[in-house]
């Protein structure tokens, strides 16, 4: 991502819960002021530091170089390895499919 990189962010665990959610809410107008829409699950946890650190890995994959990005934390795939798994609509429609086959 343009002008910060991922050691200059402070692990959640560092972080009060003011910060976090401070830091949190400044990502994101900063990413969304150069176009980048973020879209997180629709049942994602409240939880301010578990969204934080989504973010901040996103600046340690280094992905996005032109504005304008979908930084989207649900595309259907890797549910697996993913953080909001159990707070997640297409997960439980994947499991239900799946058990309604078997």
């Amino acid at each position: 991502m343009h002008g910060v990189s991922y050691e200059e962010l402070s692990p959640a665990g560092r972080l009060t819960d003011e910060q976090t959610c401070d830091l949190k809410h400044y990502i994101i107008l900063a990413l969304e002021s150069k176009n980048y829409k973020i879209r997180f699950p629709d049942k994602a946890p409240a939880s301010v530091k578990v969204q934080y650190e989504a973010l901040r890995d996103e600046f340690k994959k280094g992905a996005y170089t032109s504005p304008g990005s979908v930084i989207d934390f649900c595309l259907g795939r890797e549910c697996g390895n993913c953080r909001f798994a159990d707070y997640c609509k297409i997960i439980d429609k994947m499991r239900e499919i799946k058990f309604n086959t078997n």
